[in-house]
């Protein structure tokens, strides 16, 4: 039994190695880095819940990085038209974070295409093997974000 668990867990740890040598961390949108399209989801999924402009300090809260960070992607999107900053009349020290047309369009472009492999991959499994995968890893991440928290609380990082 010993020596099955070990073979699986070869196997596990080979499949989850062979994700990481994938190319699927690239943008499809290629003058985008993944940090500066991951932002432009955030703003439009900030811009559609609050119905106004967003703050860098929204951002980086969705994103549970520094505003620091979220600022320098923030002016690379902005030099690189994506988006726009406007002054918020009513707190002079907040920056307001648009999106511009272009930033609309990336944000459908890209987003369409993402769901265009995710239909590839349902297609290629089928919808009952799509479902237990999307059972299974939600259960594997479940595994490894109650690891990582509970070797946070000891002190010690994964």
């Amino acid at each position: 039994m010993e020596d099955q668990n070990q073979e699986i867990v070869k196997k596990l740890f080979s499949s989850f190695e062979r994700f990481s040598k994938l190319n699927w961390n690239q943008s499809p949108i290629p003058e985008l880095k993944k940090s500066e399209l991951f932002s432009l989801f955030s703003i439009k999924r900030l811009l559609d819940e609050k119905k106004s402009s967003v703050k860098v300090s929204d951002i980086s809260n969705l994103l549970d990085v520094a505003p620091p960070t979220i600022t320098q992607v923030v002016t690379s999107l902005e030099d690189k038209g994506y988006v726009e900053r406007k002054l918020n009349k009513e707190d002079r020290r907040a920056v307001l974070v648009e999106l511009t047309e272009k930033g609309e369009e990336a944000v459908n472009e890209a987003f369409g295409e993402i769901m265009k492999c995710f239909e590839g991959l349902v297609n290629c499994l089928g919808y009952d093997k799509s479902r237990e995968l999307t059972e299974l890893l939600s259960m594997v991440f479940n595994y490894f974000n109650d690891l990582n928290i509970n070797t946070e609380n000891e002190g010690i990082k994964t």
